[in-house]
């Protein structure tokens, strides 16, 4: 989990669903969550395109033919979050199956988790967490990578082949020998499709010199906080997003497959 800045409501949101769904809110009081009017719905598409398709749960990219939710990151079916509902700020995108296990469960909020909180163990694909972390902080990520599920299945191998599909792009580039039959990808590709495990790789020195700009402008033009204090601001989005993207879109893996979070 990487922490991510917020993006501003698309234009119409805050008239057609916030200001609408207090208003119903307050003239139904009893209704059931399940019942509520999903005015938020017509939004589903300019949530993805404000996130620029990264899941914020795994930062990862979603293949968008494979579906995305619109999660309610308080849940509103807890009464004391109902009030948020048709809130922009409580929505979160997010991948199918890691929203499904979330439920309504409370977890560390990738708006706000501090920087560097996650690592990865690029041995066995593991998230691990930083030890000067507070306890407090501790606590709830280690909850959060439980309850989600990122440390079982497919997403071990995905962080792995990112990480390897990178360095064996890098070692072709610089005249080394290589396996023609293994997949490579290039910096542009690994940060656009999976910017947490770029990020653990700026830190740790593993991507290339000549790489490093681009990764971290990518970063920043993703949202991502950590990287958009130290690079320069990129041309803003035209339309409803509020935030910058990557200055071209990534190329499609070799191995889209691993893509899954």
């Amino acid at each position: 989990m990487l922490r991510i800045s917020k993006a501003r409501p698309p234009t119409g949101f805050r008239v057609q669903v916030t200001a609408k769904g207090k208003a119903y809110l307050r003239a139904n009081p009893a209704t059931s969550p399940e019942k509520l009017p999903p005015l938020w719905r017509k939004y589903k598409d300019a949530l993805f395109e404000a996130y620029h398709g990264i899941c914020a749960y795994t930062a990862t990219k979603i293949i968008r033919c494979h579906g995305f939710h619109m999660d309610h990151f308080l849940p509103k079916s807890m009464p004391q979050f109902r009030r948020l509902a048709y809130t922009w700020s409580n929505f979160r995108l997010a991948s199918p199956g890691v929203n499904s296990k979330k439920g309504a469960a409370i977890i560390a909020d990738p708006f706000t988790v501090p920087d560097q909180a996650c690592r990865i163990d690029f041995l066995t694909g593991k998230i691990t967490l930083n030890p000067a972390l507070p306890e407090k902080d501790r606590r709830r990520l280690e909850y959060t990578i439980r309850r989600l599920g990122l440390n079982e299945g497919a997403s071990l191998q995905n962080r792995v082949d990112a990480f390897g599909n990178y360095r064996r792009f890098a070692e072709l580039r610089n005249g080394k020998p290589t396996n023609p039959a293994q997949p490579c990808i290039n910096v542009a590709s690994l940060t656009g499709n999976y910017p947490f495990v770029a990020s653990e790789m700026l830190r740790l020195g593993k991507i290339e010199p000549e790489d490093r700009a681009v990764c971290r402008q990518i970063l920043a033009d993703l949202g991502f906080d950590a990287f958009k204090k130290s690079t320069p601001p990129s041309v803003a989005l035209p339309g409803n997003a509020s935030r910058n993207p990557p200055p071209s879109p990534p190329p499609p893996l070799q191995n889209p497959s691993s893509l899954h979070p």
